[in-house]
């Protein structure tokens, strides 16, 4: 009897115990998985406001990059970044440098045409030295270049760059070919006598520049008896224009001279001044004495 009583309480107490317990873990596992349950939804707060977050950043450098790529824009193999004119495929850090009338920097070194010297000397021109400035250019003298230096032009037809009043504009040589004619006064001394004369002159320049003509000058009151005045002139023209000659003069049936004379072939018309100062003898033969006659004049003659 003793026995079956304590077996009987031994298997109740066992049965209470594990009511208990399973109640109890019924509880923790609530408790614990509510536990796990707000840790839950902690992490998914927390994810979500990282993960927006984050995206959102992500999201604002992917934009911020994404517009400062290098491009293409002219086909030309250069990007933007190191191609100076993105527009003009004739434009990049591999182009040839050439010569050109707006100073283009093909080659994207910063500088241009004449300040490069990597530019292409096949699209250089030509220039000739324009000493005188005339506009016109001494064949001798040349350089290539992209643009005409200082003192010189694009053109070489000048025949002395060392006047400025002979060139094409105003002929050179055998462009001065034709007939003169012009009216001057000449002066004359003799034995301290000072006295003029009013005269025309006629000259003929040939194809080889050789200066033919003659001069008529009549004298009024003449103190030593003069009335006319004549000089056959003669003289050669250079290929620059220059003249120089001589003339004599005949007088009362005397011929006095050579007188030197100078001059120079000029336009606007075409003309020729011509100056003359000098001295010679008149000998008078048979009287047997000599005259120094003094003669001074300058003179344009037109064509």
């Amino acid at each position: 009897m003793r026995s079956s009583t304590m077996a009987f309480l031994a298997l109740m107490a066992v049965a209470c115990f594990g009511s208990d317990r399973s109640s109890s873990s019924d509880d923790d596992d609530d408790d614990w998985g509510g536990g796990l349950g707000g840790n839950g939804s902690g992490s998914g707060d927390s994810g979500g406001d990282d993960g927006g977050d984050e995206g959102g950043g992500d999201g604002d450098e992917g934009g911020g990059s994404s517009g400062t790529d290098p491009v293409d824009a002219d086909g030309d193999g250069a990007f933007s970044d190191e191609d100076c004119d993105d527009g003009d495929p004739l434009v990049h850090p591999d182009a040839q440098e050439i010569c050109d009338s707006d100073d283009v920097d093909e080659d994207c070194d910063a500088l241009a045409d004449d300040a490069d010297d990597s530019v292409d000397p096949s699209t250089m021109y030509t220039y000739w030295r324009d000493q005188d400035g005339d506009g016109y250019g001494d064949s001798a003298v040349a350089v290539q270049a992209c643009d005409a230096p200082p003192g010189f032009v694009g053109n070489d037809g000048d025949c002395d760059d060392t006047n400025g009043a002979l060139n094409p504009d105003n002929p050179c040589g055998g462009d001065w070919e034709g007939e003169y004619s012009g009216e001057l006064v000449i002066y004359y001394e003799l034995v301290g006598f000072s006295e003029e004369c009013d005269g025309e002159i006629w000259l003929e320049v040939d194809d080889d520049g050789r200066v033919v003509g003659v001069i008529d000058c009549v004298v009024t009151d003449s103190i030593v008896g003069f009335e006319e005045l004549s000089f056959e002139v003669d003289g050669m023209m250079d290929s620059s224009g220059s003249i120089e000659g001589t003339m004599y003069m005949t007088v009362m049936e005397y011929e006095i001279g050579p007188y030197s004379w100078e001059g120079v072939g000029l336009t606007g018309p075409t003309r020729i001044e011509g100056t003359m100062d000098d001295t010679a003898v008149l000998d008078s033969g048979g009287w047997g004495d000599e005259y120094e006659v003094t003669v001074w004049s300058e003179f344009t003659a037109t064509m």
